[in-house]
């Protein structure tokens, strides 16, 4: 995610964690692929407290890229200068309040608790 706008999750977990009545935890070193592995019946109780859509475990998220998106251990940083000069030029002023919107509307549509 990047808008040409410095982005760093160490940032951004903190907001994540607000918008979902949370704390943010210590950082952890875990594959989600295999710590996710055995969470389907989880869900399922999950979807049935919270009345939430019934969106099945495995169409919830792609593990494996949230694996190469953290997993990376070096700070990457993108640059987007050669989007804007192929004509791109509309961005979002604040990335960080977008992911915290889609979060709240993600729990608006009972996608998640």
């Amino acid at each position: 995610m990047s808008n040409g706008g410095l982005f760093r999750w160490e940032q951004m977990w903190p907001r994540i964690a607000d918008a979902l009545g949370m704390q943010v935890g210590s950082i952890r070193d875990i594959k989600l692929m295999e710590a996710t592995a055995d969470k389907g019946e989880l869900w399922s109780r999950m979807t049935a407290r919270y009345d939430l859509r019934p969106i099945p475990y495995d169409q919830l998220v792609d593990w494996s890229f949230a694996d190469f998106q953290w997993q990376i251990n070096y700070d990457h940083i993108s640059d987007t200068t050669k989007l804007f000069g192929a004509g791109f030029t509309k961005m979002v002023d604040d990335e960080e309040e977008v992911m915290v919107r889609m979060l709240r509307e993600m729990r608006e549509q009972r996608a998640m608790p």
